[in-house]
């Protein structure tokens, strides 16, 4: 017999090679879209670890000099995409940057999550509380957002009242403006990996200490 391969035996092997090839492109492109997700993931972690953790330095630096340096809490709905606003005075460069002129000196903070861009992002505003700093007819309303991250999609703020027996009762609300709250829960919701998937929860629980100017 001749050398060399029929022409059944080279059909066999290239639908062989094929197969191998299939599985391997499979293997592969599934190996890139895990990773892919990871990387979307550990990254969507990183802004929220670090949103948290502004957020609570800032409380902890609250500054409370009279009833103007209140709590202020604006419930915007439950859920993965709630948008709460919270507000209070505070000391230091959390949230606002070391660099920025009001960290010099206490200043209030608004933080939310709103549309810029139309998507969603962590935003904060600060000011002076002091109303001879400010220009006449000043609207805190009309203070531009800084973006912080655009990987929050989601923000929710509860308050916590002890009970008789030292059970928290968390609330969606504060009434007291004019003072600050001892216990508040703060819960970040991050970008998901896809659209049709839920968005990343992160729940911390803060104890605000009063810092007063005696």
């Amino acid at each position: 017999d001749p050398e060399g391969f029929t022409l059944v035996e080279l059909l066999v092997s290239i639908a062989i090679l094929t197969l191998v090839m299939s599985v391997t492109y499979g293997i592969f492109a599934a190996t890139t879209k895990a990773w892919q997700r990871g990387k979307i993931v550990s990254e969507s972690l990183q802004h929220g670890d670090f949103i948290m953790e502004q957020l609570v330095m800032g409380l902890r630096s609250a500054y409370y000099r009279n009833a103007a340096s209140g709590f202020w809490l604006t419930d915007g709905g439950n859920g993965p995409y709630s948008a709460d606003a919270i507000s209070w005075v505070k000391l230091g460069p959390a949230l606002v940057g070391a660099r920025s002129e009001v960290a010099k000196g206490s200043h209030r903070i608004k933080f939310t999550v709103e549309t810029i861009d139309g998507s969603p992002a962590a935003t904060v505003r600060a000011w002076s509380p002091e109303s001879y700093l400010q220009p006449d007819e000043f609207d805190a309303d009309n203070v531009p957002p800084v973006v912080l991250s655009r990987h929050i999609v989601g923000f929710n703020c509860r308050i916590g009242y002890q009970e008789q027996g030292g059970m928290m009762d968390w609330k969606e609300d504060w009434e007291k403006t004019n003072t600050l709250p001892r216990t508040i829960e703060l819960t970040i919701y991050l970008k998901p990996r896809n659209d049709n998937e839920e968005p990343i929860e992160m729940r911390r629980c803060v104890s605000i200490p009063v810092s007063e100017n005696k």
